[in-house]
């Protein structure tokens, strides 16, 4: 075999999927820590919420400039610092005593640092190294955020039983400061190409008018994906808050609304890969639209599931379709605009997904209260998801940007 079968592309893929599996899985299980953290301190859970809120809406306003950073700097300085930052943050958490100090460190400080890890930055760096292959490398890259929490919950979960909430949040500052940041900062490089071709590719760049976000979000293919991308995060949060409360109040029990849920967990880890690889061939607007569809079918099957078996059907129609719309979604964007413009245009992307995912929170609590049922919020979901259906089925593929970036042929 000759040393040049290997392409180092792949170790980028290696580690960005490294980071999204350690940062979502320590981040997205935070609800491990409140029932302790609430008792010991007397915190109510609404003055949790507001941290948790404040976590989720900080993350999505920040994701365009963080996106637009990684475009400007190279994704290796952002994600270095960020990944630093996240570190001595988590483990300042274990100082915690007042609820002001909970939402300044969680709600404020770790989105931040935070955002630069998550979905926008990890995609934007491997984009860079990949163009044939880009759907499967984007694919396996984001598996990394499903499987994450289903690692790390039960791990936390032990941590916190044993050591005391507290000092599981050094242990897990620890982790991402002494295992994951030495990774970054020497294994990840920002573009396969030499760094004269870099230079060049800068100077390229300078003499081009960067893309404003007031023409972006007045381009059609801008205002499909962030529209479909919309009804994504608005019915993730469904799933995620308000589904284990559907199944018990139509009948089934909690243990059937939770193994029903890690089902959708296990199929999402493999539906990520799947989906990514599969658009490299047939087209990543066609695949991303069949995913909308599945979801859609999912939740009007879940709606109206009369028993077990059914619901079971609808966990694994949603399961493969969970996380698949991000790979494909980022995939697209830098095919559309370009892979050096693809932090800030999936970041201003991401931002109407947070938008979504706040809606879905809140206005499944609202319907619930008049209606005393989530029926309707369920059916309002799978609708929308049809709408996100039509509207990638129509997204053009082809390059509007004339910021092309030179990519090893190995990609």
């Amino acid at each position: 075999m000759s040393k040049q079968s290997f392409y180092y592309g792949w170790v980028i893929v290696g580690v960005a999927f490294l980071m999204l599996f350690i940062t979502s899985g320590i981040i997205m299980t935070f609800g491990v820590f409140v029932e302790t953290m609430t008792g010991e301190l007397s915190w109510s859970k609404t003055g949790i919420s507001i941290g948790i809120a404040m976590f989720m809406l900080i993350q999505g306003l920040l994701s365009p400039y963080i996106g637009s950073l990684v475009d400007q700097y190279g994704p290796r300085k952002v994600i270095s610092i960020g990944v630093l930052c996240l570190a001595i943050v988590v483990g300042l958490i274990s100082t915690v005593s007042a609820l002001w100090h909970f939402i300044l460190l969680y709600g404020v400080l770790a989105a931040l640092a935070y955002t630069t890890t998550t979905l926008v930055t990890g995609s934007a760096l491997v984009a860079r190294w990949f163009e044939k292959k880009r759907g499967l490398a984007i694919g396996i890259t984001m598996s990394g955020f499903p499987l994450g929490p289903m690692v790390f919950s039960p791990f936390i979960t032990y941590l916190v039983l044993t050591f005391g909430w507290r000092q599981s949040f050094i242990l897990l500052g620890l982790i991402i400061g002494l295992v994951l940041f030495p990774i970054i900062l020497f294994l990840v490089k920002d573009s396969p190409l030499s760094e004269e071709e870099q230079e060049a590719e800068k100077a390229k760049q300078s003499q081009m008018p960067p893309l404003k976000y007031r023409e972006l979000i007045k381009q059609s293919p801008y205002l499909k994906l962030a529209g479909a991308y919309f009804t994504c995060g608005f019915t993730m949060s469904i799933i995620s808050n308000h589904y284990h409360g559907h199944t018990v109040n139509e009948g089934f029990s909690l243990i059937i609304g939770s193994n029903t849920l890690a089902l959708m967990a296990i199929l999402a880890f493999a539906g990520t890969i799947l989906s990514g690889y599969v658009s490299d061939f047939i087209g990543r607007n066609y695949v991303l639209s069949l995913v909308y569809f599945l979801r859609g079918a999912a939740f009007l099957t879940i709606a109206f599931a009369p028993n077990l078996t059914v619901l079971i059907i609808a966990a694994v129609l949603f399961g493969i379709s969970w996380t698949s719309t991000g790979p494909l979604t980022s995939a697209l964007s830098g095919q559309i605009w370009g892979v050096k413009q693809m932090g800030k245009v999936f970041g201003a992307i991401f931002l109407v997904h947070q938008i979504g995912a706040s809606l879905g929170a809140l206005l499944g609590g609202i319907i619930f209260d008049h209606t005393h049922s989530y029926f309707w919020l369920f059916i309002l979901g799978g609708v929308l998801l049809f709408v996100g259906t039509a509207l990638t089925y129509t997204v053009k593929e082809q390059n509007i940007s004339n910021k092309n970036v030179k990519v090893s042929a190995s990609s």
